[in-house]
């Protein structure tokens, strides 16, 4: 698993599905960007510091579609219980239709 796309708990070894779904969130911004998430920072401890340690997510672009950008920050919620399931995440993009 690349360090980019960890959740500050997967990063203390506590893995779920919520940790995964932070991971989706870093997905939607690598195709809302192009980019790998933190790409601004080629030294990987400095993403573990600022995901881990000070609980940040990535950037969103200032482009990114309204309801992209509020997806993402549902799945980047510090708390883990706070963040959407996969099941919600379907449902609100089938709002979207």
């Amino acid at each position: 698993v690349q360090i980019r796309w960890m959740s500050p708990d997967a990063m203390k070894q506590l893995y779920s599905t919520k940790s995964d779904v932070w991971s989706y969130g870093c997905l939607l911004l690598e195709l809302v960007t192009g980019n790998v998430p933190w790409a601004m920072y080629s030294d990987l401890l400095e993403v573990v510091t600022r995901v881990r340690d000070k609980g940040e997510h990535p950037p969103i672009p200032e482009n990114c579609d309204p309801l992209l950008a509020e997806i993402m920050l549902k799945c980047w919620n510090i708390d883990p219980n706070e963040r959407p399931t996969f099941d919600d995440i379907v449902a609100i993009l089938g709002e979207e239709d």
